[in-house]
């Protein structure tokens, strides 16, 4: 197995990862199903509205537009790169993780971009690395902020696997973690060759394995923050995370609606909460590089949290169901598109993209 793991190979890494990456799946879904009531499940998925996919779908292609036009302002200190070439590469990314391990459609992404665009590849990595960092920064401003109006809906504490916590510590810890790394990320781009040796010095104190690779990256990611050096830009990048993340909190709501869960709600303002909430939560705890499109962690992630967080008393069946739709929502129709687009545009294979050596 290490033969294969250190193999240069890349076809041979490649598959090592899916077979890896598919076992986590099969495991995680396994879990997933063994804790349902299916016919509580099959009597719930009776009652859906799949009408209500189609709304879900434009709002979640509209999410991924304005991650293109985010994208556009990271890689605009390299090169002015046109929306249509952005959205294009931005999708097939996304088919690429939604079918490969360990979020290798980041490396996809740069691929195909550099390409079109004559960029390094490198550099087109940096961006997607500090647009990952945007996306967890605007998803823990969001849980910081439900956490605030946790308590405002008569809710003191949210007890996860049966360990009982103070809403209000959450909403500080979450809110201050905010801040933080909003203050790190500035000092960091205004000061990128102190904060890479300072990196490099700490990696060679700690004697970390694979110091070279871990060096390499960090250079990299720094790079990338290049485009975050004035206060003003990080500021437009955040505003223009909030469309990103909303309109696929949008996604959780329309579907949410199919499964008929905002009828359990006295009022608007939790049902909303708990959209957020679950949006954020969800994609934070999803967000680990190994199965294929999180399929499996997304699903308990997500369910549980539902069922954790106290508002309308929703069972475990309707939630695993919602989940699991919202989540097909969220990958199908972008590897229909991603497939349609390496077709029409005369992209080179994904397979070819890793048979090249780097």
């Amino acid at each position: 197995m290490f033969n294969i793991i250190k193999s240069k190979n890349p076809n041979v890494r490649l598959t090592f990862n899916f077979i890896l990456g598919l076992l986590v799946s099969v495991v995680l879904m396994g879990i997933f199903f063994f804790t349902l009531e299916i016919d509580s499940l099959v009597d719930t998925l009776k009652t859906v509205n799949y009408w209500l996919i189609i709304p879900s779908v434009i709002s979640y292609m509209i999410s991924v537009f304005f991650r293109a036009l985010r994208w556009k302002y990271l890689l605009i200190h390299l090169k002015h790169i046109r929306m249509k070439i952005l959205y294009v590469v931005v999708v097939i990314g996304y088919m690429a993780n939604s079918l490969l391990p360990m979020r290798i459609g980041e490396l996809v992404r740069s691929y195909y971009l550099s390409n079109e665009s004559n960029i390094s590849k490198s550099s087109v990595l940096a961006t997607i690395l500090v647009e990952r960092v945007l996306d967890a920064v605007t998803l823990l401003l969001f849980i910081g902020i439900g956490a605030i109006f946790v308590p405002m809906a008569g809710i003191s504490s949210i007890v996860p696997f049966g360990i009982n916590i103070s809403s209000n510590i959450l909403a500080v810890l979450f809110v201050s973690i905010f801040f933080g790394t909003f203050i790190m990320l500035i000092i960091i781009a205004k000061n990128p060759s102190q904060s890479t040796s300072f990196a490099v010095r700490v990696t060679a104190l700690l004697s970390l394995p694979f110091k070279s690779k871990i060096d390499s990256f960090i250079k990299t990611f720094f790079e990338g923050l290049i485009s975050l050096r004035h206060l003003k830009n990080v500021v437009f990048l955040l505003v223009l995370s909030v469309p990103v993340w909303g309109f696929e909190a949008g996604v959780f709501s329309i579907m949410a609606h199919a499964f008929h869960i905002n009828d359990v709600f006295d009022n608007w303002w939790q049902f909303i909460l708990l959209m957020v909430l679950t949006t954020s939560i969800s994609n934070v705890g999803s967000s680990v590089p190994a199965a294929p499109g999180g399929i499996g962690l997304f699903e308990l992630v997500a369910r549980e949290t539902i069922v954790w967080l106290p508002f309308g008393n929703i069972t475990r069946s309707v939630a695993g169901g919602y989940v699991a739709m919202v989540h097909a929502v969220l990958i199908i129709p972008l590897i229909i598109l991603g497939q349609i687009f390496l077709w029409t545009m005369n992209f080179q294979s994904i397979r070819g993209v890793f048979s090249e050596e780097k």
